[in-house]
């Protein structure tokens, strides 16, 4: 999938994230997923009643792996994460990293899952958005905070 999916365009509507908002999520974003692996997921590993994971992607243009808190939802065998950030009108650096290559780990209570990543298409998305609205209300507020089309990821294990 990786090369045919595309992301919306980034919107104009949502808070426009400066050098400095970029800074404070990397400190918060690295503070939580130290917590999470210190303690193997034991703290502050749920929000909104969904587990939170720890996703890493290869940067794609570092190559290096990043590592990035986020809302699961399971669908099965797979896991749903929306790539919400908190509303704002630019994408999460991590879905580029996804649609750049999509081979990714979710760890989940300390154990480590090799998944593939995909984002949904448009007609998925409207069938799943209920379903993740009401695993947790917030996507809904974070999607009416900005005119971008908030992607939803599909994470399948390899």
């Amino acid at each position: 999938m990786s090369g045919t999916a595309r992301l919306s365009p980034e919107g104009k509507r949502g808070k426009q994230l400066s050098g400095f908002d970029r800074l404070l999520a990397k400190f918060f974003t690295g503070t939580h997923r130290n917590i999470l692996k210190l303690t193997g997921s034991r703290v502050m590993s749920r929000m909104g009643g969904n587990e939170i994971g720890i996703l890493t992607t290869t940067g794609r243009k570092s190559g290096r792996p990043r590592s990035h808190p986020v809302i699961t939802v399971p669908d099965g065998a797979d896991r749903l994460i929306v790539a919400t950030n908190a509303g704002a009108a630019n994408h999460p650096y991590w879905v580029r990293n996804v649609l750049a290559d999509p081979k990714v780990e979710l760890s989940l209570r300390g154990t480590t899952h090799r998944m593939t990543a995909r984002v949904v298409g448009p007609d998925e998305k409207r069938e799943l958005w209920p379903r993740l609205v009401e695993a947790y209300r917030m996507y809904d507020t974070m999607q009416n905070k900005t005119d971008r089309d908030i992607p939803v990821v599909r994470l399948s294990p390899a």
